[in-house]
């Protein structure tokens, strides 16, 4: 029979691993768009415009903001929580 103590530390161990694996995936994927994104934005060109191609990039993270900065969001947040958070718009 495994001891507690030994089966608590397996449990945390592999709990370790598994948030380590997630992380690495997380990362991975983080680079391939990070990476990506020269070499999409150069064939985006192809077929659209400067102006066109940065208005279908920013429009849907526009969005994406607009919905952190809704006013049931920052109901939550203290007031210089909510100013910073405005900040990262700029």
């Amino acid at each position: 029979m495994i001891p507690s103590a030994r089966g608590a530390s397996l449990s945390s161990r592999l709990q370790t691993v598994r948030a380590a694996s997630l992380a690495l995936v997380a990362l991975v994927l983080l680079n391939l768009m990070w990476d990506g994104s020269m070499p999409a934005t150069k064939l985006g060109l192809v077929d659209f415009g400067p102006f066109s191609l940065a208005a279908v990039r920013l429009l849907p993270a526009g969005a994406l903001f607009v919905r952190v900065l809704s006013p049931a969001a920052n109901r939550r947040l203290p007031s210089a929580d909510r100013l910073h958070k405005a900040g990262l718009g700029v």
